[in-house]
């Protein structure tokens, strides 16, 4: 669930989330991820939110947005081992990615 006490803007810390869900179950490669209204609801966030969420990891390519289609899952494959701790920058790396410098630097408590 999204902490609105959290220091780190909703957006990421909902980008944050997705990616997360991406890397703990075995999606399928092009399949659709829920709607922008039903991540809005989902989370009782604004839909100015979701699309921020959804730009970042569509510029990271980690997933692909076709309009009046949806949102899916790009075909780039996501490889993390569970037993290594790795940064998003460090996984971003190892698929052959640039992390960006637009993502936030504030520290996330733990």
């Amino acid at each position: 669930m999204l902490d609105k006490k959290r220091p780190v803007p909703l957006y990421f810390q909902l980008a944050e989330t997705l990616w997360e869900m991406m890397l703990i179950r075995p999606i399928e490669t092009h399949r659709a991820l829920a709607s922008e209204n039903e991540l809005c609801e989902r989370y009782a966030i604004s839909r100015k939110t979701v699309r921020e969420a959804l730009r970042i990891l569509d510029r990271e390519g980690l997933i692909e947005r076709q309009r009046g289609l949806g949102t899916f899952i790009a075909s780039t494959k996501i490889v993390h081992e569970s037993s290594k701790v790795m940064s998003f920058s460090r996984i971003m790396s190892a698929i052959g990615k640039k992390p960006r410098d637009a993502w936030p630097t504030l520290p996330v408590p733990r």
